[in-house]
């Protein structure tokens, strides 16, 4: 299953404001090592590898993971679906 839709949310912000929006998509192989990187930066930390196997769990329909990107493509944060 392929998701290829993103989502444009904003929050408290005017509807042609771009600036403040939020842009969900689905975790692909060219966010990876931004997830990986940009989360560590946020005073987090996942195990290494942890983005790439949620991308492999993704691609064996398993789960979907969400991105969230704000301004610029910076990672705000995720979420998954997990399928059981």
């Amino acid at each position: 299953m392929t998701i290829t839709r993103t989502y444009h949310l904003q929050h408290n912000a005017p509807v042609n404001d771009d600036e403040h929006a939020i842009h969900i998509v689905t975790l692909d192989a060219t966010l990876v090592d931004l997830c990986q990187a940009e989360y560590a930066q946020m005073g987090w930390s996942k195990p290494d590898g942890y983005f790439a196997e949620c991308l492999a769990q993704q691609d064996r329909d398993e789960m979907v993971f969400y991105v969230a990107l704000g301004a610029e493509h910076h990672y705000v944060g995720h979420a998954k679906l997990i399928w059981r």
